[in-house]
């Protein structure tokens, strides 16, 4: 039987993260989440997420509820950089995800076109700017830094692929998951 996967949407409707180029963080994850969430329903993949489709919960009720998972436990997210022509994509998770993480990047990067930052697409949590990251310290959790909310041409590209990133993202995690088992 397959393990059970968590896809979150990255701050709350409390916090809406970066803000960039006429859209907030929290719009651009929440909408994707709920595309990918629509992509493993069709898949018949067992899977969360941290609310209903269009809300977005607090990190603490995300952690809680990824805890349930047994599976893959994803946080969607956008970076954001006062340089506008910062780019790229990363998966920020502890080292035993280092595979999964980079994996996940690729996906990513080969939808998008864009680079990939750190380790081939990862990051340790040690090696950001806060340090220490609830959802990867304390959910086991990967954050995926989908690209740069800050750069116009990020952003345009994703606007435009959006669907098949979904549906890519969504494969990349069923078979990332069954790999884990």
């Amino acid at each position: 039987m397959s393990k059970l996967i968590y896809i979150g949407a990255g701050h709350s409707g409390f916090d809406p993260g970066a803000i960039a180029n006429g859209v907030t963080e929290t719009a651009i994850v929440l909408e994707l989440r709920d595309l990918i969430s629509v992509e493993l329903t069709r898949m018949g993949a067992f899977h969360i997420i941290d609310g209903r489709t269009g809300e977005n919960l607090t990190l603490a009720s995300s952690i809680a509820i990824a805890k349930q998972a047994d599976g893959l436990r994803i946080e969607l997210h956008c970076n954001a950089s006062t340089n506008s022509a910062a780019n790229g994509t990363e998966v920020i998770a502890n080292e035993s995800k280092k595979v999964i993480a980079q994996a996940l990047a690729k996906t990513i990067s080969s939808v998008l076109g864009t680079r990939l930052r750190g380790d081939n697409g990862f990051i340790t949590q040690e090696k950001t700017a806060r340090g220490r990251l609830a959802f990867v310290q304390d959910a086991d959790g990967l954050i995926v830094e989908l690209f740069f909310i800050t750069n116009r041409q990020e952003l345009f590209v994703y606007r435009s692929t959006k669907k098949v990133l979904a549906k890519r993202l969504a494969e990349a995690i069923v078979e990332l998951n069954n790999e884990k088992q």
